[in-house]
């Protein structure tokens, strides 16, 4: 291969590894380094880490009329993990639901969310509250427990993007 070439062969390379991370529908991967994850999302996120009673909550969020995307996170004190993995998922999820204005529970299930081959407790739940139906996923990896969750307004058909990005959230 020569000199002149090289330069054409990258650009077609990157070219292709950027198509590969963004779709022609504004959907993009990004990824967090410090979060250790990766989700797509329609558009850049707005980040934010706003501290709660002591504790940073790292915020990822996308809005994208008539529907919201977030990936949150957060690392627990010690005096935190002693409560059973159980009662920590149920008190995320009931903590959100009580945090939508008139929140209500619809569905819920337990399950093993994987990162690897290490399976980690989880918890699906879908919520509807104030004109808005969500879509969560809590997951409990240690100390961090991770919060995804997608909501449209009732009335559209946001299913199928909801289902897409909570589709696509990784952990590295």
């Amino acid at each position: 291969m020569n000199r002149k070439t090289l330069p054409l062969l990258l650009s077609i390379i990157f070219a292709i590894a950027a198509q590969a991370q963004t779709s022609t529908d504004g959907w993009s991967k990004f990824t967090s380094d410090a979060g250790k994850f990766s989700a797509l999302f329609p558009g850049q996120p707005e980040e934010g880490a706003p501290a709660e009673k002591g504790i940073v909550l790292h915020t990822f969020r996308v809005v994208a009329r008539p529907r919201v995307y977030m990936v949150l996170y957060s690392d627990y004190p010690d005096a935190d993990l002693t409560l059973d993995t159980k009662t920590r998922l149920r008190a995320e999820r009931d903590g959100f639901i009580k945090g939508a204005a008139e929140g209500k529970l619809v569905a819920e299930r337990e399950f093993k969310f994987k990162r690897g081959s290490t399976e980690l407790p989880a918890l699906e739940f879908a919520s509807e509250g104030d004109g808005i139906n969500y879509k969560s996923i809590v997951i409990i990896d240690g100390r961090r427990v991770y919060f995804v969750c997608a909501g449209g307004l009732k009335g559209s058909d946001s299913t199928s993007q909801i289902e897409r990005f909570l589709g696509s959230f990784e952990l590295k």
